[in-house]
């Protein structure tokens, strides 16, 4: 819509005063007086404003013009964009605003209207309302801008509503098929109808009329026969139990409603194999049925009873035939019966075995075999003979009969040490002859006396001597000697004592004991401890540390003391004993203190003498009178009077005795001056200060001399002198005495010069004092003395420490540790520049005595005296010096610096406690910790010697002293049976030498002797008859193997043990080894040769809907736990209700409708043109939606792909599909052919590592497991080495570990390895293992070895090689049990011996191998264009064949081995090309190996747009086999040169089928022998000669190879008449070849390099590649005219072709139900999985 305004009006012609304001929609005005429809004066101005919801041009400030007319903006209101009805939305009419259909809303005048859904068209009822939500408009400036409005920029907005109209839902089963509309799904039935609201109407399930199942036939889905269209399509439908299964389908017509079984069922009774009764059991007469040998039947005759015969013992069986069983299976039921055996023989006394059947001891009888062993009595016993039987039908643990009793004689019995014995033929008691019956006892020598041992003479007590017996004369024949223990020696003398051992002392005197004993003989002088300085009243001559008396000298009494002192040692190791003593002698009066006697207080010796000692009279000498200084005396305090100078020493005149009477006043006291008053008044006197504490000198009186003294103005005085100045006042300046000539400068003159002033003590004159003063002082001319630090003052410390230096910066002085004071401590510092002078500190005085620990050079009581400090035996210097301190005045003296001695604890080395005991813990390590210490049993204490240990030195061992070992009767012929003494000439335990245990005796402790009582005899522990090893009994000649064991038990003296019994392997299926019943799932009663187990063990077959055999495991979608019972299996399968909700990848030739989210929503399933409707639907499997039942049908011939199948050039025909079958047939055209393309698999073909593609998908190879899943076009899933069975190894081949046998078993069912490995048994001396040749690559690390089993347990195996230099290291064993090693690079020979030096019962043993390291294969290399997705084996071999057989070139090249192709990405390593050299690395990089026998697009790993790198090497006809080198070179360089020409010459190259070079590449390094080429250079080759094409690549045909069909076939008969010709050379050949290769040659090597490799010929199997696997061009015709000879069964020794072309010699060794066979190749490696066409019999 456009608008045009335009502005009406007149010319004026007169100016209007005011101006008239419009109303305008949408807009507002403002300012003064402007109002809208009012009037403004001329000039006036206003502002318009634009409201909401509007867009308006023109607006802002307006001015009254001359017109008279306001200017006006213009205004649209804002609206939506237009709205139009969509998805069943209509109007809503019961709303205010309806909708209408293109509705445009306004923001102010129509922003909404009603909108609802309509429910007449199918849609649920529902309504909203529709809004327009624009807010605002756009302000467009007044400018006076005229453009038309639409072109203003307006804006708008869609409007916004909630409304949802959705459709009714149909009913169940239905689907819409537009809105409004609803049909029954398919399988459904009904009618549906739209009422305007809802449907109305049901649609039900088609039902099938019930089916009604033939005898026999059953199904578990359907019980009653009711088949549905949806539900149930198809019930699958199986032979009741007990019938032949088979199988079948109910599946119901949904059009007829009427049900079918396709195919139909006949349904059989099944009948058990005949039942073969082992031995002991018979027909249970007691069952109803007892078994025969007719046969039972699942219907019929169900079961039979089975007993076991008489002698034999068991459980009646019921023996059944199943109604689970196969048909001709055996029937179900073991009976063990095993052969009863009396009760194990226990001979008699004397009773022995007679050979070659004798009875032993612990022998079981049994009723049928070994029935009856020979018995007699041995020398020693009466003669008797018996046979000892069990009978036949002796009840299990019955007494055998027969035996006899022995009455034994003396003949046989020893006396032994002491006794004699009687006649011979002297009888004894049934219980056996004893000592008392056949011997007497033998006389005591002289001083000897018989023993609690009654067979013993020691020596009586004080008497010794060795009891020494001759048997020869049964008599004693030891001297006993008197020793100084002897009670009748008259004893030692006083203060002497017995020496140490007097038990051992011989008396060297004559006559009787009491003259021979000697005190000089057997008596020592008494060793006591010092006296030191315990007895100050004594003075030893000898000193203090005497120890003997002899030692200390003469004794005499000390100061103060008198007395005849004697001392005497009385008991060694106590104080001494004073016989005599001294006394303290007593003091004169007022007197006191033993040995000092000191004068009293008050007291003194008279003139100041000493207290006086007369030694010679030993007594006091001195007196003690009484003195003015007595505290009783008070008369000097009168006042006047003062005590005269040293009191002490004025001696009191009275007589009295009482001290306060005795001393008088004027003996005692002087007058003082305080009272006198007469000094001179002129010449200058004057009293002197302080006169009261002045005496005179006379007692009558004073004088002027005594109280007064001259002053400064005395008369006599000479004045002072220069330098000084006259005193203040010196009037009343004292000079010294009354004497005027006693006044000096110093007392009456003041200094004015430094020099005249003299420094008092501790004072030096300043340096740097004045010249003259006023006043010269000390403090301004004087500076304290400076000494040496106060630590070089011994004694003393200060507050400020010991580094101070004057007496003001020391402050306050105390002793220093170690010492006390003794008054005020003074410390002045006398002498500038020197040492303090100290006073007040004296050093500590400390107890006499030592510190435990500590040895001084003497004894001291003050550290300065004590000298040098040592550590005391069993202490040990630290890192600190050994020092005394005494801390303490009188205290006791402390010692630093030594520890006691740590040794090591007795639990680690007690080589110096042999023979001691102690308390202690063995962990202990001083010599307190330890304990007491006794002696040992078989030791005693030395006679006055305390057992003690000692640590000398730290870190040391203990050593004991004070023990000695005992003494016994030497062992010689009386040694106890089971023991070896080494010397049995000893009579002292460690005299002995090594103890043993005899043959057939074995250690149950350590071996060893005991001498627990000196004289007495040695008691023997530690060994114990042998007992048979375990899985053995014992027999009259040693021990022999149990049942279900082999070996042949014999004593090793080195082990002191039997060798063992090894169980024997189990047959297939069975177990546990030394059993070996049948497994559960498998039947077969046990039998066993003598040596090996005999019987096989038959799977039993699985219940319904379980699998595999063996196992029996529910399978999938069904659900039960696997139960055996009584040689059946007994649980069932139920179906579990599937639980599927998605729809899995839909496969090519399906095509599946509906939502399919369950079963029961899921749309039919319909078969794609080219494939086969079999009941097509969707089923659930593994909890997925997957279509089945549409197979893909096999195209006419010359056609395909399958799904397509058009004829293929030249053939022609048009395609005709019947819904069944491809009806067309494709005709020659006659026109050449067109180059074929090759076909795009429907679905993808490279699968995950370790998997192939078969059967139309990716599964995991043989020896691993996982889940492969198509996603998104892609094989996704990984493949695990499946875990091996115990004592197996081997990554994807589980091979049975050397020293372990069994045949490998893989369960493709349930992808796990079913056989088990037994260890193989140990024969000959030694059980070495025979030399093997081992092949070794350079530089690459394998492990080979043929170990017997008790390597594998070894502790300690070391390996030492012969020619260690072919060798990076010295080989050695890993944990499995194998040889590891790794090779120098360099090719020889050597032996590796390896020794166990702990091997289980057989240590010591060494195991020889002979190890071959052969150097690197060599092969020629060369790198193609082509990816390896795309390399096709045949056509490069004929490339190559073609290029090198021209005329001109070798023609000894028969064929191109292909070792592996890899993708140029995996052997490329920094810029070089380097293939991997193991196997395994080969393939996880993605080489292949794998090209014959199917379709090489179908093996090869997807590497697109990449180079390949190919291995191979060159045949001849000569060698038949790889070329020699001198060939090799020939057939590379000619090789190289045609390549090279192919580069120059395209035309000499050869181009496959899609005009691909077949060979091109680039030269790369390698290892020798490398084609090169340039790159990417075309290269082509002359077709001729033609070698025929392998049947594996049919598909690279190329098109002139039909022409030369007849060429071929003539070349093929006279290929036939050469090989015949040929074979013979070439066994020839081989065999030379396998001499010279060695007896493993790299064959054994290969094959046991990776199971995983295998050529896929023997897929799934394990018949292993070689080291190289090769791809042998035309091999198939070699093999074909090898193999073929018919049949074999196990045992038979064949020649069978192995994977690299060559025959071998081989063993059949089992036969697999898929026709293929188990070799056991004479290399000792094992194949499975080899078809008959590769074997024929040895020759």
């Amino acid at each position: 819509m456009i608008l045009r305004l335009f502005v009406a009006g007149s010319l004026m012609t007169s100016v209007s005063a005011t101006c008239s304001i419009p109303s305008v929609a949408g807009a507002t005005i403002s300012g003064t007086g402007c109002v809208e429809t009012g009037t403004v004066p001329l000039s006036a101005t206003c502002t318009w404003a634009q409201s909401d919801g509007y867009t308006c041009t023109g607006v802002g400030l307006a001015t009254c013009a001359v017109s008279g007319v306001l200017d006006a903006p213009t205004c649209i209101e804002n609206f939506c964009n237009a709205y139009f009805f969509t998805g069943g939305v209509i109007s809503d009419t019961s709303s205010t605003v309806p909708c209408i259909d293109g509705d445009i809303l306004t923001v102010v005048n129509r922003p909404s209207c009603g909108l609802m859904c309509d429910t007449n068209a199918g849609y649920a009822a529902s309504s909203a309302t529709l809004t327009c939500p624009f807010p605002g408009g756009t302000t467009v400036d007044s400018g006076g801008s005229d453009a038309p409005i639409d072109d203003l920029p307006f804006s708008s907005a869609d409007p916004v509503t909630t409304i949802e109209c959705i459709p009714v839902p149909c009913p169940t089963h239905a689907s819409s098929v537009t809105v409004g509309v609803c049909v029954c799904d398919e399988g459904y039935e009904g009618s549906i109808a739209y009422t305007g609201s809802v449907y109305t109407g049901t649609c039900t399930e088609i039902q099938c009329a019930a089916f009604t199942y033939p005898t026999g036939v059953v199904s578990s889905m359907c019980p009653d026969g009711l088949t549905s269209a949806v539900t149930t399509p198809m019930c699958p439908v199986m032979c009741d139990t007990g019938y032949v299964l088979q199988e079948s389908n109910i599946i119901c017509d949904a059009d007829t409603k009427v049900a079918s079984m396709i195919p139909p069922l006949t349904c059989v009774e099944k009948q058990c194999a005949v039942f073969e009764f082992p031995e002991g059991v018979v027909g249970d007469v007691a069952h109803s049925n007892p078994c025969t040998s007719a046969r039972l039947s699942t219907v019929t005759t169900p079961n039979c009873g089975l007993a076991c015969d008489a002698g034999y013992t068991g459980a009646p069986v019921v023996l059944n035939c199943p109604e689970t069983t196969a048909n001709g299976a055996l029937p179900v039921g073991t009976i063990s019966c095993v052969e009863n055996r009396c009760a194990a023989l226990t001979l008699g006394t004397g009773v022995i075995g007679v050979a070659p059947n004798g009875c032993i001891d612990g022998l079981r009888l049994g009723t049928h075999t070994d029935t009856s062993c020979d018995v007699e009595c041995e020398t020693g016993y009466v003669a008797q003979t018996g046979v000892v039987s069990c009978a036949a039908d002796a009840v299990d643990g019955a007494s055998a009969t027969g035996s006899i009793v022995c009455t034994p004689t003396c003949a046989m019995h020893s006396c032994g040490t002491g006794y004699k014995a009687v006649s011979p033929a002297t009888t004894c008691a049934l219980s056996g002859c004893t000592t008392a019956v056949c011997c007497t006892l033998a006389p005591c020598p002289t001083n000897a006396s018989p023993s609690s041992d009654p067979s013993m003479c020691p020596c009586n007590t004080g008497f010794t001597g060795v009891p020494t017996w001759d048997d020869a004369t049964s008599s004693w024949t030891h001297v006993c000697e008197a020793t100084c223990n002897n009670a009748d020696f008259p004893g030692c003398e006083s203060g002497t004592s017995l020496r140490p051992s007097p038990e051992t002392i011989l008396c060297t005197g004559t006559g009787t004991p009491a003259t021979s004993c000697t005190q000089a003989g057997c008596c020592v002088e008494n060793v006591c401890l010092p006296p030191a300085e315990k007895y100050p009243a004594y003075s030893f001559g000898g000193g203090v540390a005497c120890t003997t008396a002899e030692e200390c000298g003469k004794i005499s009494c000390a100061v103060g003391y008198a007395g005849t002192p004697e001392i005497k040692c009385m008991t060694a190791g106590a104080e001494f004993t004073f016989v005599q003593t001294c006394a303290a002698v007593a003091c004169p009066a007022f007197a006191s203190g033993a040995g000092v006697c000191g004068c009293d207080a008050g007291y003194s010796v008279p003139n100041g003498g000493s207290p006086q000692w007369d030694a010679v009279t030993s007594t006091w000498a001195h007196t003690c009178v009484l003195t003015c200084a007595h505290t009783s005396f008070t008369g000097c305090s009168v006042g006047g009077l003062i005590l005269r100078e040293n009191p002490s020493t004025v001696v009191c005149t009275g007589t009295s005795g009482n001290p306060a009477l005795d001393c008088t006043t004027d003996v005692c006291c002087l007058p003082t001056c305080e009272n006198y008053d007469m000094c001179p008044t002129t010449g200058g006197f004057a009293k002197k200060a302080n006169p009261g504490s002045i005496g005179c000198s006379d007692p009558s009186g004073c004088s002027s001399q005594d109280c007064c003294s001259a002053t400064c103005d005395n008369t006599l005085f000479a004045g002072c002198g220069t330098g000084f100045r006259d005193v203040a006042s010196p009037s009343t300046t004292h000079c010294d005495t009354f004497d005027g000539l006693s006044c000096t400068t110093d007392s009456c003159c003041v200094p004015t010069t430094c020099q005249n002033v003299a420094c008092s003590a501790g004072y030096h004159p300043n340096p740097n004092a004045p010249l003259t003063c006023e006043t010269c002082t000390e403090a301004i001319c004087c500076s304290e003395n400076v000494c040496k630090p106060l630590s070089f003052s011994v004694g003393f410390d200060s507050a400020a420490g010991t580094t101070c230096t004057s007496v003001t910066s020391c402050g306050s002085f105390t002793c220093s540790s170690g010492y006390h004071s003794t008054g005020t401590v003074a410390v002045t510092c006398p002498v500038h520049g020197e040492m303090f002078d100290a006073q007040g500190c004296e050093e500590n005085v400390c107890n006499a005595g030592g510190v435990v620990g500590y040895v001084s050079e003497g004894s001291c009581t003050m550290v300065s005296q004590c000298g040098d400090v040592i550590c005391a035996a069993g202490y040990n210097r630290g890192q600190n010096i050994p020092q005394f301190a005494c801390p303490t005045h009188g205290g006791d003296m402390v010692a630093t610096g030594c520890s006691l001695n740590v040794c090591a604890p007795p639990s680690t080395s007690s080589s110096g406690l042999i023979g001691y005991s102690l308390s202690g813990p063995s962990s202990c390590t001083t010599v307190a910790a330890c304990g007491t210490v006794t002696c040992a049993t078989g030791y005693s204490a030395v006679t006055g010697v305390v057992p003690a240990i000692t640590c000398a030195n730290a870190n040391d061992i203990f050593q004991g002293s004070g023990c000695q070992a005992n003494i016994c009767i030497a062992p010689q012929s009386q040694v106890p049976t089971g023991y070896v003494v080494e010397s049995p000439s000893c009579v002292m335990a460690e005299q002995c030498g090594a103890i043993t245990c005899a043959e057939g005796y074995q250690a149950v402790s350590n071996p060893s002797i005991t001498c627990a009582v000196s004289g007495g005899n040695f008691v023997f522990s530690g060994c114990e008859i042998a007992s048979c090893p375990p899985n053995s009994v014992a027999t009259n000649n040693g021990c022999t193997c149990n049942e279900g064991y082999v070996g042949t038990p014999t004593w090793d003296p080195q082990t002191n043990a039997w060798s063992l019994c090894v169980p024997a392997q189990c047959p297939l299926n069975s177990g546990p080894a030394g059993v070996c019943s049948c497994n559960d799932g498998y039947v077969g009663t046990t039998s066993w040769s003598g040596t090996s187990w005999t019987h096989t063990c038959t799977a039993v077959a699985c219940p319904a809907n379980a699998s595999p055999q063996g196992i029996c495991n529910c399978n999938g979608g069904f659900s039960g736990t696997p139960e055996w019972s009584i040689n059946r299996w007994v649980h069932v399968c139920t179906e579990v209700a599937p639980t599927c909700n998605t729809l899995g990848t839909v496969p090519s030739g399906y095509t599946v409708s509906g939502t399919c989210t369950s079963l029961t929503n899921c749309g039919p399933v319909t078969c794609s043109t080219g494939y086969i409707a079999n009941n097509p639907r969707i089923i659930c499997q593994n909890n997925v939606l997957v279509p089945t039942g549409c197979t893909v049908a096999n195209c006419p011939l010359n056609s395909g792909p399958v799904g397509v199948c058009a004829c293929t050039s030249p053939f022609v025909g048009e395609p005709v599909w019947s819904g069944t079958a491809w009806t067309h047939t494709c005709v020659d055209s006659g026109t050449p052919p067109t180059p074929p393309t090759p076909p795009t698999p429907p679905t993808p073909t490279s699968c995950p590592s370790k998997a192939v593609f078969v059967n139309g998908g990716c599964q995991c190879i043989v020896g691993y497991s996982g889940t492969l899943q198509l996603v998104e076009g892609q094989w996704t899933g990984t493949c695990t080495a499946a875990q091996c069975p115990n004592f197996a190894s081997g990554e994807g081949s589980c091979l049975c570990n050397d020293g372990y046998t069994g045949i490998a078993n893989w369960d493709s069912v349930t992808s796990s390895w079913t056989h088990s490995c037994f260890p193989v048994p140990c024969t000959g001396s030694q059980c070495i293992t025979k030399s093997t040749l081992i092949k070794m690559v350079t530089d690459q690390k394998y492990t080979k070895a043929n170990f017997v089993t008790n390597l594998v347990s070894s502790t300690a195996t070391t390996c030492e090689a012969a020619n260690p230099a072919l060798f990076q290291e010295q080989p050695t064993i890993d944990s499995n049990g194998k040889l590891q090693f790794r090779s120098a690079g360099e090719a020889g020979t050597t032996t590796v011996t390896c020794t166990s030096t702990t091997v289980g019962a057989t240590s010591g043993l060494s195991y020889a191998f002979e190890v071959q390291i052969r150097a690197r294969s060599k092969y020629s290399r060369c790198e193609v264009a082509t990816p390896i997705a795309s390399f096709v084996a045949s056509s490069f071999i004929r490339a190559l064949l073609n290029i090198m057989n021209t005329p001109t070139r070798v023609k000894k090249i028969v064929n191109i081995i292909i070792y592996y192709a890899c993708p140029r990405s995996a052997c490329l390593v920094d810029g070089q090309i380097r293939c991997p050299d193991v196997h395994s690395e080969r393939l996880a990089r993605g080489c292949r190996s794998d090209f014959a026998n199917v379709r090489d697009w179908q093996i090869l790993q997807d590497v697109t747009g990449e180079a390949s790198v190919v291995d191979f090497d060159f045949e001849t006809d000569e060698q038949g086999t790889t070329v020699t080198e001198e060939e090799r070179v020939e057939a590379s360089a000619q090789l190289n040169t045609a390549i090279d020409q192919c580069a120059v010459d395209p035309s000499t190259c050869e181009f496959n089928t899609q005009g691909v070079p077949i060979v091109s590449g680039t030269s790369v390094s390698t290892i020798e022998y490398i084609p090169t080429v340039a790159p990417g250079t075309p290269t082509t080759a002359s077709p001729a000669p033609l070698i025929p094409n392998n049947s594996s690549d049919s598909d690279d045909l190329e098109w002139w190879a039909i022409t030369l069909i007849a060429v071929g076939m003539l070349l093929f008969c006279i290929c036939i008449v050469v090989a015949l010709a040929c074979m013979k050379k070439k066994k020839e050949n081989d065999n030379n070849d396998i001499e010279r290769n060695g007896a493993m040659g790299h064959r054994d090597l290969d094959r046991r390099s990776d199971m995983s490799a295998s050529n896929p010929s023997y897929y799934p199997t394990s018949y292993q590649s070689g080291y190289e696997t090769s791809y042998s061009y035309g091999s198939p015709d070699r093999l074909n005219t090898q193999g073929g000879q018919g049949n074999f069964t196990p045992g038979d020794q064949v020649s069978a072709v192995y994977v690299d072309g060559k025959a071998y010699d081989a063993e059949v060794k089992e036969v697999s139900p898929d026709g293929t066979y188990g070799l056991l190749w004479d290399d000792g490696s094992y194949s499975v999985g080899v078809p008959s066409t590769h074997i024929s019999p040895r020759r």
